[in-house]
This record gives C-alpha cells, structure tokens and sequence, in this order.
C-alpha cells in the first residue's frame, strides 16, 4: 500500500483506503479502481493523497539513480532530447519522467539477463 500525492495518481490504480472529503463524506470506495474521472473529482473535491494497492508486478525503483553508469548515460540523452525546451517548466517535468521511465527499462533488462 502506498499513499500518493493526487499529481501521481493514474487510472487503473486500485484505492487502497476509503477517501473522504474533509467533513468525513465518501468520496471514493475502498477497491475502487481509478478513472480519469475519479481524480478529477477527487481535485474538485480539494483530496491531496489516497492510499493505492501497490502493483505486485512493478518493480520498485526511486527516483534516485539506480545504478551510475545507466544513470549517466540516461542523464546524458534525455537531457540533449530536451534542450531546447528547458525553460518550460511542463517539458521538465516530462523529462523528469521521462528519465524515470528510462531507468526503469533498463534496471529491469539488466535483472532479466541476470
């Protein structure tokens, strides 16, 4: 179980936890699963964090660098990728993500082959 912060909640996430208002009313049920829908209403609804089920088949990985080599070269590529729009505050937080999302696929290569 993991409690996210709204900006990280996806569709097809699991609630893990009943959600509810700040005077206690249900918004979401425990088990529900997630729709573009939901978090909006959860937005409108001023919620900040709702516990999620963990997916058992993604692998947990931090947004620190999971090995240094792969880092770096990670680092180098998504960063001349986005050069030219770094100024823009959104294009960041897509190559933040981008990175994650590069270092994810390859930690699970190298435990693959492992």
């Amino acid at each position: 179980m993991a409690s996210l912060e709204l900006k990280e909640l996806r569709p097809g996430l699991v609630v893990a936890k009943q959600v509810k208002d700040l005077h206690g009313v249900l918004l979401i049920q425990e088990g529900t699963v997630l729709t573009e829908k939901n978090v909006l209403l959860l937005k409108s609804w001023g919620v900040d964090r709702v516990w999620v089920q963990e997916d058992p088949d993604e692998e947990k990985i931090t947004e620190k660098n999971p090995s240094g080599e792969n880092a770096e070269i990670v680092e180098r590529e998504v960063h001349q990728k986005f050069l030219d729009v770094l100024d823009d505050p959104v294009m960041v937080e897509i190559m933040r993500v981008a990175k994650i999302q590069l270092e994810r696929r390859l930690y699970r290569k190298k435990t693959i082959k492992e």
